[in-house]
């Protein structure tokens, strides 16, 4: 009793190995790419035991199928059926020891398929397409396999005569949308062509699980790193979902690169990223990029500097209006700057910009002045007319703003919100209503009108505009929630200080 119980544990034994060994040599398939339409039928098919590979890492999709080895994996498909040995008996060219004995009795029992004549079967005889969907459409019409419909779409062109013996069996395929989901069919279908191991498990694959595929592609050169559906992530992706379900999909940029919109078949179908669609058919997503705005490319070199102190990057640390030079460095790192040191003076009400110790006078034709006090930064908005402020109390003459006023500024109402990269202004708690602190527009949000902007800011604990205090002065960011019609007073987000927003800088 022992002994038997020893011998039953190594049996046990020797099964578990035996399938964790199958497990392990079908995720080993190099000859099935991971991107390819026929990849996870190819799998599925392993573990329903339909068919296997062709022997080491190989499972030989392009290789042709014969008239035996399509009825033996329809069988294998309906279960293996027994008790039709002797219909496979009549035929001489089929021996009770072949593969295909058992198939081929089943086979010619329901209908499925006949011999070739004069007593044979012809097991080595390649199939071709037309065969192939006609087997299927015979073994579901007699209930031996349950068809799901992929509602995968259609094609135009069957290729096949309504007089012809295959006809019925193509419009079953077809309208089933077993047929438009295969790439080869693209152009019509093919149906004189041998029918080859990965088309032969999609199809039977399309036909019990009803499921669709989805590929994802990027656009080499636009900007996109990768793309991601369904957890995976890499350069193309595939995999397939069942018709209806909501399938996100979405896309890693490169730096300095946005993400631009999703196009199918040359047509674009999406403008967000995670993106979200609802296919009734196999579909190719193509992922496509292009390369930051000037604007953006500001927020950017912004957000590289959160958490450092003035003292880390020497373009922005000068005594002075540090916030100022951090917003300049930054406009500057992305050319809505001037390259040159710019020398600002007032003449006759308007700035005039020089270089050269105020010798050489410079037509000045950039977004941003550089290096310059947050109140020349506003006066230089409101001479270009891109100066947008919170109420019209503010358009006085103040000794402390250095002389300008908001003559040429706009108010905003209810229908203003600021953009992304725009400079906002505010002034110090407990300090007169005049400019003295300036911020980069992170991101926006505009309900009714309340707006919420968050900011990035050179300065952000009140210390940078003297000569010390250089470790104290922290790059970082801050959110605000404002009602754009009122004068409310905003509370940063450390509640440590308080500050009003004056107004807005477009950065055109």
């Amino acid at each position: 009793m022992k002994l038997k119980r020893i011998v039953c544990f190594l049996l046990a034994g020797l099964m578990i190995f035996g399938l964790l060994q199958t497990t392990a040599f079908a995720t080993d398939f190099t000859d099935v790419p991971e991107n390819s339409y026929y990849h996870d039928a190819v799998f599925w098919a392993l573990a329903q035991g339909i068919t296997n590979g062709t022997g080491g890492t190989s499972f030989s999709p392009a290789n042709q199928l014969t008239r035996g080895q399509v009825v033996t994996f329809l069988w294998r498909l309906a279960g293996k059926p027994m008790g039709y040995q002797n219909y496979a008996s009549q035929f001489s060219d089929v021996s009770s020891s072949s593969y295909c004995f058992n198939a081929v009795g089943w086979a010619v029992y329901h209908g499925i398929t006949n011999g070739t004549g004069n007593g044979l079967f012809s097991p080595n005889v390649t199939v071709t397409n037309k065969e192939t969907i006609t087997f299927m459409y015979r073994a579901a019409s007699c209930n031996q396999i349950s068809a799901v419909s992929t509602t995968a779409g259609s094609l135009s062109n069957l290729n096949a005569p309504a007089s012809s013996w295959y006809y019925n069996a193509c419009v079953w395929a077809n309208s089933q949308g077993y047929l438009a989901a295969v790439p080869v069919f693209s152009s019509g279908f093919l149906p004189n062509s041998v029918t080859t191991r990965a088309l032969a498990v999609y199809l039977f694959w399309e036909m019990k699980t009803g499921k669709y595929s989805v590929f994802i592609d990027l656009t080499a050169g636009t900007g996109i790193d990768t793309v991601t559906l369904g957890g995976n992530t890499a350069a193309h992706v595939s995999g397939y979902r069942t018709k209806g379900e909501p399938t996100s999909v979405s896309c890693s940029p490169s730096e300095w690169y946005a993400f631009s919109k999703w196009k199918e078949a040359g047509t674009t179908i999406g403008g967000v990223n995670p993106f979200t669609i609802y296919p009734n058919r196999s579909r190719t997503l193509i992922a496509v990029g292009r390369t930051l705005t000037p604007r953006e490319k500001m927020v950017k070199y912004a957000e590289n500097e959160i958490g450092n102190h003035r003292v880390d990057n020497t373009g922005y640390n000068i005594t002075g209006h540090w916030c100022a030079a951090f917003s300049s460095w930054c406009a500057y790192m992305a050319y809505l700057a001037c390259y040159d040191y710019v020398l600002i003076r007032e003449e006759n009400n308007q700035l005039v910009y020089y270089k050269d110790n105020y010798t050489t006078q410079i037509q000045y034709d950039y977004t941003v002045l550089r290096n310059t006090s947050c109140s020349q930064q506003v006066r230089h908005f409101c001479n270009i007319g891109s100066m947008m402020i919170s109420s019209q109390s503010y358009l006085v003459h103040n000794s402390q703003s250095d002389g300008w006023d908001w003559t040429d500024a706009t108010v905003y109402n209810t229908s203003f919100a600021p953009r992304v990269g725009d400079l906002v202004y505010f002034h110090w708690a407990g300090q007169s209503d005049y400019v003295n602190h300036v911020g980069i527009v992170r991101s926006v949000s505009k309900v009714g009108t309340s707006v919420t902007i968050t900011t990035i800011e050179g300065n952000t604990d009140g210390t940078g505009q003297g000569s010390t205090y250089y470790n104290s002065s922290i790059v970082g960011s801050h959110t605000y929630t404002f009602d754009i019609t009122d004068e409310s007073k905003i509370y940063w987000a450390n509640g440590s200080l308080r500050g009003h927003i004056l107004g807005f800088g477009l950065v055109d």
